[in-house]
């Protein structure tokens, strides 16, 4: 039997070939929700219901009613315990207690662990991360007490070695997106955004493997054909949008390069997500996001509704500014009477990442000056006093005392202060060189005028 597509631009999809369906999606609901015994005495929930919250700064950008689905506030911070405790659940009894192996590039990795601890298997559980996983996530699966081991420079070479390590040993690997049981428990986050908001009309999803959205667009197909799953990819690995195109999960011509959405920093989608994207989404629908798109979006999340999101969580929202400004030509915007759901996929970002992404994306203007100063008692409170008397915010201030360029007698000072514009930065130049200060080099520049093009090396670099 051939199920009829919703879609009239794509080919329909026999349903053998998607065994999963509404029944599939319940059970992984009533297991993560803790109601069946797989853990003798607990009935907790291993994954609680996130909040659907409505956003009134977002829903005045954008033009529509803006909802963020907080999958960020989940335990372990992102979606993936939902997946990956689904996935070891259904596992035969004798298979889960030789422990599990998987690769992740962290939130997996956390979610897996999770899992591992609560079934006792925590200490025979083994977890590869590719090379520069950021510490906050390496650090909080090492707390649940499984082995992790950072090997391999991407998360495709660190998940070639846990599978060679899982066919040494013996123990199942628990795939991060291309299992049905991993889509069965991420597609649980769309039953909750149908049950919080019958009439949504959009919901955009961040795509790496292609799991969660896969579990959505599955969700959301067995509720009404009238929702519109919108992906959300980093142009830099636009791995789903490239199947979708070439009617096969297949790997990216490139390496992926994303230096801001790490979690989703992937060169093949998942075959089993391919296939329901493809008789669900569609090519035309998954929308390629730059990173400098992606640090603005961190930033305006952490600004106007106080959300702190990675740059995976946070891709969904640059999307859809994308598709309100009604420059994706294959998708319409969502109606100033429609309901848009974001699904904030994650928050586990790096401190001191964050704080300085919402640093330079708030600041308006930053000049950069470079000057010589004499080399004596008092002459830098001299030389900051007709800055304050412009009412020019100090960002910081350098004195190099050990610079071999100054001449004798001087020391070369570097400045970083908040300005209005360029007539202001004439003006105090204006008055540091009148009061006989040599202005070696001055720089200013617009962080918006960065973010349309390319991301600032110091909010690059942080993320190392």
């Amino acid at each position: 039997m051939i199920v009829p597509d919703t879609r009239s631009n794509q080919p329909a999809t026999p349903t053998r070939d998607i065994p999963l369906g509404i029944e599939d999606l319940l059970r992984a609901r009533s297991i993560l929700a803790g109601k069946e015994d797989f853990i003798p005495g607990r009935r907790a929930a291993i994954a609680i219901q996130t909040p659907l919250v409505y956003s009134d700064p977002l829903t005045r950008q954008l033009g529509c009613n803006i909802w963020l689905k907080l999958e960020n506030l989940q335990k372990t911070g992102s979606y993936k315990i939902r997946g990956a405790f689904n996935n070891i659940a259904n596992l035969v009894p004798d298979q889960r207690n030789r422990g599990v192996v998987t690769a992740s590039a962290g939130n997996h990795a956390q979610g897996v662990a999770y899992a591992a601890s609560q079934f006792g298997i925590a200490d025979k559980t083994v977890i590869f991360v590719p090379i520069g996983t950021p510490r906050v996530k390496q650090e909080n699966t090492r707390a649940f007490g499984v082995d992790v081991r950072e090997i391999g420079e991407t998360f495709d070479q660190s998940r070639e070695l846990a599978y060679q390590e899982a066919a040494t040993s013996g123990k199942p690997f628990v795939e991060p997106f291309d299992d049905w049981s991993t889509i069965a428990g991420q597609g649980t986050i769309g039953l909750e955004v149908i049950e919080d908001l019958p009439n949504v009309s959009t919901i955009v999803v961040p795509v790496g493997g292609g799991g969660l959205i896969s579990g959505i667009a599955l969700a959301a197909a067995s509720q009404s054909s009238e929702i519109r799953v919108i992906g959300a990819e980093a142009a830099g690995a636009a791995c789903m949008q490239w199947a979708l195109l070439h009617g096969q999960a297949q790997d990216l011509p490139d390496p992926p390069r994303t230096q801001i959405a790490d979690g989703i920093k992937v060169r093949q989608a998942g075959q089993k997500p391919f296939l329901v994207c493809n008789h669900f989404v569609g090519a035309d629908r998954i929308v390629a996001v730059r990173d400098t798109e992606t640090v603005a979006a961190i930033a305006d999340l952490m600004v106007y509704t106080k959300v702190i999101a990675e740059g995976a969580g946070a891709i969904g929202l640059a999307a859809a500014r994308r598709l309100q400004a009604g420059v994706v030509s294959t998708v319409n915007p969502v109606r100033r009477d429609q309901h848009m759901v974001i699904v904030i996929s994650g928050g586990n970002i790096d401190p001191s990442f964050s704080w300085r992404i919402l640093y330079e994306q708030t600041i308006p203007n930053l000049l950069a000056i470079r000057l010589a100063m004499l080399d004596r008692p008092g002459e830098l409170l001299r030389m900051l006093m007709p800055i304050a008397q412009a009412n020019v915010n100090i960002i910081d201030v350098d004195v190099n005392r050990l610079d071999a360029r100054p001449r004798m007698g001087e020391r070369i000072v570097e400045l970083c202060v908040a300005i209005t514009g360029q007539a202001q930065a004439d003006a105090l130049l204006s008055s540091l060189s009148s009061r006989g200060y040599r202005v070696l080099v001055s720089r200013w520049q617009d962080p918006s005028i960065d973010r349309a093009g390319n991301v600032s090396r110091s909010a690059i670099m942080s993320n190392r």
